[in-house]
């Protein structure tokens, strides 16, 4: 952690008491949600905090509801992505390229896989829902609009898990 202490106290702000308070009730947080390195999560939001403070940004509230935030988003950070050291051998490797970061053609084709890794009746339904009149659809299928929307959401929702998964 970068050492922010001016004479005693870490930017004038509070005292080493109450950062050890701070850290310990940040560390008993981190350990309730999971996380799996409470104490280096503690001392970044922490330091995130300090960076924030000495940068001349404004706290409207009590600093352990405000260290809670930046926790709370520090938490989240960690979601998002696996680090590579955390993955299997056989799963390490380079991360997949994301749909926008391919030319047309690389488009088309993984396009083309997407909608492969879909049920016959998933793709013929997404296809008319996009190309057809949607009240008419849903007539013709025999549910309601908000059905029709409801199904086509949950085929994304499938699409959308295989591209994470890719």
């Amino acid at each position: 952690m970068t050492d922010l202490r001016l004479g005693g106290s870490f930017c004038g702000f509070f005292d080493a008491e109450q950062y050890a308070t701070l850290r310990s009730g940040l560390i008993k947080y981190f350990r309730w949600n999971r996380a799996a390195d409470a104490e280096n999560l503690a001392d970044e939001t922490i330091c995130r905090v300090l960076r924030r403070i000495a940068g001349g940004a404004g706290i409207h509230t009590e600093l352990g509801k405000y260290c809670l935030g930046v926790a709370a988003n520090v938490l989240r950070e960690t979601w998002k992505w696996p680090k590579q050291e955390d993955l299997e051998p056989d799963r390490a490797g380079p991360r997949p390229l994301r749909p926008g970061a391919l030319n047309p053609v690389e488009q088309a084709i993984y396009l083309k896989e997407c909608l492969g890794a879909l049920p016959p009746a998933d793709r013929e339904l997404l296809a008319e829902y996009h190309l057809e009149d949607r009240a008419a659809l849903a007539g013709r299928l025999g549910t309601t609009p908000n059905g029709l929307r409801l199904r086509v959401f949950r085929i994304s929702r499938k699409l959308d898990q295989f591209v994470g998964r890719s």
